[in-house]
């Protein structure tokens, strides 16, 4: 046998995943990853990854990273109760300090997976300044 001490060991526990959203709750139209890769052909827009990181189970606090590929830049933010708003007040906050020319230019394309929290892509695709004008 070539592994002795493998029938001493405990089977593992497999865990099934919970997720808190629902597919068919979200309209993905013109926002799949097969819409990205052809927006990107053609464009020169820097491209922002946007990610949590996974925290410790009941621990309220998350990391979300905002990551520009083509600058080699990653922005790291602490989030407490993590939600779609806090995201979108992230992003509003940047916006404020570097101005729209510029958030519009380095935030052109943003890339995310299908957490719950990035559910508002409209809040993220729209600046705050231009929404209170209208």
């Amino acid at each position: 046998m070539d592994l002795p001490y493998a029938v001493r060991y405990k089977k593992r526990k497999s865990y099934k995943k919970e997720y808190e959203y629902n597919e068919t709750k979200i309209d993905r139209t013109d926002r799949t990853f097969l819409d990205y890769i052809a927006f990107t052909k053609n464009s020169n827009l820097y491209t922002t990854q946007l990610d949590f990181l996974g925290s410790r189970k009941g621990d309220p606090k998350s990391i979300l990273t905002l990551i520009i590929v083509e600058l080699h830049f990653c922005l790291i933010f602490l989030v407490e109760n993590k939600n779609s708003g806090k995201v979108i007040s992230i992003f509003d906050k940047i916006e404020e300090k570097i101005g729209i020319s510029k958030f519009c230019e380095i935030f052109g394309l943003i890339l995310t997976d299908r957490d719950p929290c990035f559910i508002d892509f409209k809040g993220l695709e729209n600046s705050k300044k231009i929404i209170q004008k209208d």
